[in-house]
This record gives structure tokens, C-alpha cells and sequence, in this order.
């Protein structure tokens, strides 16, 4: 299996076995070191717990931009959102928080009903680049927006924070 990496070079991606097998195979001091390093971490890595609150990646057909999903939503005659306000109604109904260096991250909720993702983008800047974690909404997420949004209001209307409908998170 092929991955583009940032720099759309394509590299090798291994699932955990095939991994395992081309480690045991290349016998060296690194991989030697390597395996043993997995074979005491990995229990803990994969702990129900800890896969539990690790955040999935959707693929990226699957999951749209804040701004994105805005448009989708905003296409509904009965809704009425822009990116602002879309960022406002997921602080607002639990799904997203800000990161202390100021990005939006998924809440352990949303994480955990697959409504929000995110992504490490590259941001070029001339010769340089950084990466930046840009949330996302899944197309789980849309849905359940979609349909929070619908229960609510019938007719066309700007929504403020203090007016967006926060959704069942108890299913």
C-alpha cells in the first residue's frame, strides 16, 4: 500500500503486521530495539481506553472543512449559517473546543460519536511551511447537524450562538 506524504512523495504505508514482519526480517541493532520497544508499548497503545478516545481520521471525501460544511448547510432554505456561526453553534452544543494555541479541536464527544475529525494542513509560506490541525466535519457529523437544525426551525433564520440547538448526545 502507497501514501503521498506533505510532500506528495509517494511512501510505503504497512498495517501493524506486515510492519512487524519486514522489522523481523531486517534483523539490526535499531530493529532489534524497535520491536522490543513494541512489544512492551503496544498493549498500552492499544487499550480499549485509549483507541477509545484516539480521534479517527475520516477519509478526506468524507469529512469537509467548517467552511465547507457551512455552504452544504447553507444551501438548506431553512438554514441559514456561515463559518462563524457554524463555529460558535459547535462550541455551543459541546462538539468543539478552542486549544490553548487557539486552534478548534473535537470534544471527547464528538470524537466519540465520529462528528468532528481532524487534520495536520500544510500552510506554505515562500520556502517555508508549517502544519496546522484543521477540524473537520464528517459526513456522520453533517448529518446529525442537518438534522438538529431541521428540528428546530421550520422557517429561514440567522442563527446566534445563543439561539443554535444542542443536540441529544446521550444516543
Amino acid at each position: 500500500m502507497w501514501r503521498r506524504n506533505a510532500d506528495a512523495e509517494l511512501t510505503p504505508m504497512y498495517d501493524l503486521a506486515s510492519a512487524v514482519a519486514v522489522l523481523e526480517h531486517t534483523p539490526t541493532h535499531q530493529t532489534t530495539e524497535l520491536l522490543e520497544w513494541m512489544g512492551e508499548t503496544l498493549p498500552e497503545i492499544l487499550d480499549d481506553e485509549v483507541l477509545a478516545g484516539a480521534v479517527p481520521l475520516e477519509p478526506h471525501t468524507a469529512a469537509f472543512t467548517v467552511a465547507h460544511a457551512a455552504e452544504i448547510l447553507d444551501r438548506d432554505p431553512t438554514v441559514s449559517i456561515g463559518r462563524q456561526s457554524l463555529f460558535a453553534h459547535l462550541e455551543h452544543i459541546g462538539w468543539a473546543e478552542r486549544h490553548p494555541d487557539g486552534h478548534w479541536q473535537p470534544t471527547a464527544t464528538a470524537r466519540r460519536h465520529h462528528w468532528l475529525t481532524i487534520r495536520a494542513v500544510v500552510i506554505r509560506a515562500g520556502n517555508s511551511r508549517r502544519y496546522y490541525d484543521q477540524l473537520y466535519i464528517t459526513q456522520t457529523g453533517l448529518t446529525e447537524l442537518r438534522r438538529t437544525l431541521h428540528a428546530l426551525h421550520s422557517e429561514p433564520v440567522l442563527f446566534e450562538p445563543e439561539t443554535l440547538p444542542i443536540p441529544d448526545t446521550e444516543g
